[in-house]
């Protein structure tokens, strides 16, 4: 009787093996999101920071990133053209923004922040 158990219990094992090496994947998959997320930030961070010491407190960075006056500079903290400094500071903020839906409630319209979910 032993014997007519075990196809049964390694088919059992296999697919609980099969479903750890998923959920594995999956946080594996999420860490490396949550991973460069983070080094997006330090990075947008670091990258502000030179941009106060370059154009000063007082002036958005926009107008830091496109301001011809420091061009030498810009150009070696961006490693760029300075001609695609401003869109590539431009796509630096936009990745990581919270996505919006737009909730279409009766007669009128709310919308819905959706945060990205982190594992449990």
């Amino acid at each position: 009787m032993p014997n007519d158990l075990a196809p049964d219990m390694l088919k059992v094992y296999k697919s609980e093996l099969n479903a750890a090496h998923g959920r594995i994947k999956e946080h594996l998959e999420t860490i490396q999101e949550l991973t460069t997320m983070i080094n997006d930030v330090q990075r947008v961070d670091y990258i502000k920071y030179r941009l106060m010491q370059i154009g000063g407190y007082d002036r958005a960075f926009r107008y830091i990133v496109s301001d011809l006056r420091y061009k030498g500079e810009l150009e070696q903290l961006f490693d760029l053209p300075f001609d695609e400094i401003l869109l590539a500071y431009l796509s630096m903020l936009q990745p990581h923004r919270p996505q919006v839906d737009h909730v279409h409630v009766g007669s009128g319209s709310s919308s819905r922040v959706r945060a990205p979910s982190l594992p449990t």
